[in-house]
């Protein structure tokens, strides 16, 4: 299954995505993609955190790099039940 978001003008995106398995599952990738020519200040990685982990300050996250088109895809095999898997970005 793929499901794809994008931001119609105007539109407003959270600074965060995470996934949140609330039942077995075996692997989540998730492409992230931004402007490179407006990339984020900094990009975080949410593996297995508390939900509400992407609403603190990133400190102490591992950081994220972006390649030179504005991309990173991130890879979780079996995402834990109830965590957060993802990635909080900040502009």
């Amino acid at each position: 299954m793929a499901l794809r978001l994008t931001l119609g003008a105007g539109q407003v995106m959270a600074d965060h995505y995470g996934f949140i398995p609330l039942t077995r599952c075996e692997l989540f990738h998730l492409r992230l993609r931004f402007s490179p020519t407006r990339p984020p200040a900094g990009v975080w990685l949410l593996d297995g955190v508390p939900p509400r982990t992407a609403d603190d300050d990133p400190a102490g996250l591992p950081s994220l790099n972006l390649d030179a088109v504005g991309e990173s895809l991130l890879t979780f095999p079996a995402p834990r039940e109830g965590r957060s898997h993802g990635a909080c970005w900040r502009f």
